[in-house]
């Protein structure tokens, strides 16, 4: 709608399925001229994240705070900007200085962004719990790394440390902050929190006197070999980040913990790969003995990290790499990672019994007791092929990404792109028989998936890095625009993996890469990774707003992508509810939406 106000249009757009608007403020308008009544709220306030919450009786519509931006010489320029109440139930915008010689939008999408470090720092993994608080892992050499008073331990020790940070669900402020390692090289890789608030971190460590405690499973450095002094580790820090409730070595010289995951009854579950001779294993585990000289291993913790519940080797005479893993309300592990191996273990009927050539990415689910495999697959094409990530959702499906180098890397039809890219997403079925989607995703010039999530509809959010700068974006997305080097990106693909519902690059013009994406009920996105960007996008009253100078600084990022409900495209949409002589709908309208023909109906009132 144009000239709304004077020199102010209004857009409309559809982001997800959802309805969504923009003000674009012309060179020379004035912001404030926007004001906003909101029709039946009964109270109108704005929280201290900055959103707006309308009051409806018994329920509440929230906006989120503002975005507001300037596309300048190709870069976007954030400006501070929020709600502001104008009494008798108006709303409109507060605006910081910007030049006003540039056109001006106000966008409600970014959530938050910030950076985390000090110099040397990365992210590598994340999750959230149900307040939208934001857990981060990964490593940093950097003496100044921001820690928190009471944190476990807030001083560098040797050369590296892995790192373990609580943000806020606003990205402005830390929970808490603490290192987390020893005397020598030590980086976190994967993390899980449970209901309780307390997070399971796993990685790797050098250190002889990483932090462990009495009665934990290892408590001993397992020393290192020819392949390296690297251990791996896991621990579980309590919910305020002020003490370690368990944290024990696991197994011996080069070996690492790449992921982690956690059930309802505080079990761990971590996948790896190690060369240690003497890596535990439990009796009536799957595989207690590796013809691999670099076996994957999947472990199972007992609540208190006292004990092993099992511990299995996965793998076959040749090498093989631990990616990723996730656990079902059964118990059940589901594992990624790749294999060099013709002689992988594999299941009958599974998807793909037969090694591709190269490198393939294979998938594994363990039952409960880590004695059996429920299946197993190879998943690939005759040339390199990487699982790196793996989600699932509540009825068994298993939704993998990772990097190919095969053009015949199995694909779909119907698929978002069929044509090869170096980063695919595929969703198996429960049965891990068949894929029921399988895509490429990228512009083909070094393209990389790392990590994945699911929300509840079966929307699979991705993040990786990209080198094209036609990597596919979507019209809404954030930033349409390649930035320079690598950039990171932030893909959400429908539950048939048929239509790309948003996707985004998130990045400055130096490197990024997006390591570890985590999903909330709302559909927000949380994402980290490292930068050596001084521009990366960034949002007023976010935790850290500047780059540190070094080699790479972390960073958090919150985009707020919606959810999706609605299963496909509309054919038939019907309104219906009672009529006043006006033609107006009076009191109650339902809004009824049909996809493919035989589908179930979906609807909803308005009042």
């Amino acid at each position: 709608y144009a000239a709304v106000y004077p020199g102010i249009d209004l857009v409309y757009h559809g982001n997800q399925r959802l309805l969504e608007y923009d003000f674009l403020v012309a060179p020379g308008a004035d912001p404030r001229a926007i004001g906003i009544r909101f029709q039946g709220a009964r109270k109108l306030t704005v929280n201290r994240d900055g959103a707006l919450v309308i009051g409806l009786g018994g329920s509440e519509v929230i906006e989120h705070a503002p975005v507001v931006y300037q596309e300048i010489g190709g870069q976007r320029q954030t400006v501070a900007g929020r709600y502001v109440l104008r009494g008798r139930g108006r709303v409109g915008f507060s605006v910081a200085e910007y030049d006003r010689r540039q056109p001006l939008v106000i966008d409600p999408t970014l959530v938050y962004s910030t950076y985390l470090g000090s110099g040397n720092d990365g992210g590598d993994a994340i999750a959230v719990d149900a307040s939208g608080n934001a857990y981060v892992t990964g490593w940093t050499s950097s003496p100044n790394l921001p820690t928190t008073p009471g944190a476990f331990q807030t001083t560098l020790k040797g050369l590296s440390n892995a790192f373990v940070t609580k943000l806020n669900a606003a990205g402005s402020a830390l929970v808490y902050s603490t290192y987390l390692g020893g005397g020598g090289s030590d980086s976190g890789a994967g993390i899980a929190i449970d209901a309780f608030g307390n997070a399971y971190v796993t990685g790797a460590t050098s250190s002889s006197n990483f932090p462990t405690t009495p009665g934990a499973f290892q408590t001993t450095y397992g020393g290192g070999n020819w392949g390296g002094p690297y251990n791996v580790f896991v621990t579980k820090l309590n919910a305020t980040g002020s003490a370690l409730v368990y944290s024990t070595y696991l197994g011996g010289g080069c070996s690492g913990g790449d992921g982690i995951a956690v059930d309802a009854a505080g079990n761990a579950y971590v996948v790896g790969s190690t060369s240690s001779s003497n890596f535990p294993t439990t009796p009536g585990a799957f595989q207690t003995t590796s013809l691999s000289t670099v076996p994957a291993f999947v472990t199972k913790l007992n609540a208190t990290g006292s004990a092993l519940v099992y511990s299995t080797y996965l793998a076959g005479s040749g090498y093989e790499w631990g990616g990723g893993i996730a656990v079902d309300a059964s118990g059940n592990a589901y594992v990624v990672g790749s294999t060099e191996s013709p002689d992988f273990p594999t299941t009958q009927a599974a998807l793909q019994t037969t090694f591709g050539g190269g490198t393939d990415a294979f998938v594994t689910k363990l039952n409960a007791a880590g004695s059996a495999l429920v299946y197993s697959t190879y998943l690939g094409g005759s040339n390199y092929d990487y699982a790196c990530g793996i989600a699932i959702d509540a009825s068994g499906n298993a939704y993998v990404t990772g990097l190919t180098n095969s053009a015949d890397f199995p694909t779909t039809p119907g698929a978002f792109q069929t044509t090869y890219a170096e980063i695919f997403v595929s969703k198996l079925s429960a049965a891990g028989s068949a894929l029921v989607y399988s895509t490429f995703l990228g512009g083909g010039v070094y393209d990389s998936g790392y990590s994945i999530a699911v929300d509840a509809s079966g929307n699979a959010y991705v993040t990786g890095r990209t080198y094209s700068p036609n990597f596919p974006t979507t019209p809404d997305a954030f930033q349409t625009t390649y930035g320079g080097g690598f950039d990171a990106f932030v893909s959400k693909l429908n539950a048939a993996g048929s239509v790309l519902l948003y996707s985004t690059y998130l990045g400055g013009n130096d490197d990024e890469q997006g390591h570890g994406i985590a999903v909330d009920a709302s559909g927000n996105a949380y994402v980290t990774g490292y930068t050596g960007s001084s521009n990366f996008p960034t949002t007023p009253g976010a935790f850290q707003t500047t780059y540190t100078a070094g080699n790479w600084n972390g960073f958090v990022s919150k985009l707020s992508l919606g959810t999706s409900v609605f299963p496909g495209p509309v054919t038939t949409a019907s309104l219906s509810g009672p009529l006043g002589n006006n033609g107006w709908y009076l009191g109650a309208v339902t809004v009824t939406l049909v996809a493919t023909p035989g589908s179930s109906p979906v609807s909803a009132t308005y009042y």
